[in-house]
């Protein structure tokens, strides 16, 4: 998990980025968001150390957690983040819409 932010006070419009069946952690997407006045969390869900190597391992209350997590600290504009991801994470995207 990564956490980039623009430069100057919030509160800031928010973004979770999900990669996609490649897993990581997409800073490059997320630096691309700070550089636009968005602060968003690169978050890894699979591919990244500590959690599993296969897609289909990834519990959804992990992402809950994630989104707690970014309401309780990262404090978005407008209380809720938005959540973006390409390929298999914008699959994802559709899933967590429910939560």
């Amino acid at each position: 998990m990564s956490t980039l932010r623009p430069a100057g006070d919030g509160p800031f419009p928010t973004v979770i980025v999900l990669n996609g069946f490649g897993g990581g952690i997409n800073k490059v997407r997320a630096a691309a968001y700070a550089s636009r006045g968005i602060q968003a969390l690169a978050l890894g869900y699979f591919k990244v150390p500590g959690l599993s190597s296969y897609i289909s391992n990834t519990p959804l209350e992990y992402f809950e957690k994630a989104l707690d997590y970014v309401i309780d600290n990262l404090r978005p504009r407008g209380g809720r983040p938005a959540v973006g991801g390409q390929s298999r994470g914008g699959e994802l995207t559709y899933l967590l819409g429910v939560i």
